[in-house]
C-alpha cells in the first residue's frame, strides 16, 4: 500500500456497499507499506474495521485460489505501470473493477468495469455493478479470461527479443 494505490478511496468506496452485503474486502499485500500508514486507520475510522480482512503477503502459487474466491478485484489505483493483478484476475475468472486511466484502462480494453479513480462514488459504483449485476458479471468473467489470454510471458519474451535483435542490427 502506497498513495498511488488510491487506498483511502477504496476503503471509503468499500464502506457504502461491502458491509451492507455481508462482503468482506481482503487487503493483499507485504508489510512495506510506504507512505500510507494514515491510511490504514481508515477502515477504523469509518466503523469498518472488522470487515476489513489483512492476511499479509500472498505467495504467487495462491493468488489464481485468492482471486477465484473473490467475488471481484477492486484496483482502483491512480496509475499502474503494468497492472499484473488485473491480467491475473482476469485469467482467473474473477471480475475487476478498475481505473479509466495510466496502465489498468488499457489492460482492461473493454472486460473490466473502469471508475475515475478520484471519485468515491465512482468507485464505489463499479463495485456495486461488480456485486449486483449477474449479466454483467459473466460478461466480464468472459471478457476477462479472453482479454488476458492475449498477455503470455513467452509472447513478451519473443517479442523482447525481436526488439533486441533489430536494435542489434541496425548498429
Amino acid at each position: 500500500i502506497y498513495p498511488p494505490k488510491n487506498f483511502t478511496r477504496l476503503i471509503r468506496a468499500y464502506a457504502t456497499v461491502g458491509p451492507a452485503k455481508g462482503i468482506p474486502l481482503v487487503v493483499a499485500g507485504g508489510e512495506n507499506r510506504f507512505l500510507s500508514d494514515h491510511e490504514l486507520k481508515e477502515p477504523e475510522a469509518l466503523g469498518i474495521a472488522e470487515w476489513v480482512k489483512w492476511p499479509g503477503w500472498v505467495e504467487q502459487q495462491d493468488l489464481a485460489a485468492f482471486y477465484a474466491l473473490a467475488d471481484a478485484l477492486l484496483l482502483p489505483s491512480l496509475f499502474e505501470s503494468c497492472g499484473l493483478p488485473v491480467l491475473e484476475a482476469m485469467a482467473a475468472g474473477c471480475p475487476v473493477v478498475t481505473t479509466d486511466r495510466y496502465g489498468t484502462k488499457e489492460l482492461a480494453e473493454g472486460a473490466a468495469i473502469l471508475v475515475d479513480p478520484e471519485s468515491v462514488q465512482s468507485i464505489a459504483e463499479g463495485i456495486r455493478i461488480a456485486l449486483d449485476d449477474a449479466k454483467r458479471r459473466a460478461e466480464l468473467i468472459a471478457a476477462g479470461k479472453s482479454r488476458s489470454a492475449g498477455f503470455q510471458w513467452h509472447r513478451c519474451a519473443a517479442e523482447t527479443l525481436r526488439v533486441l535483435e533489430r536494435v542489434a542490427a541496425d548498429r
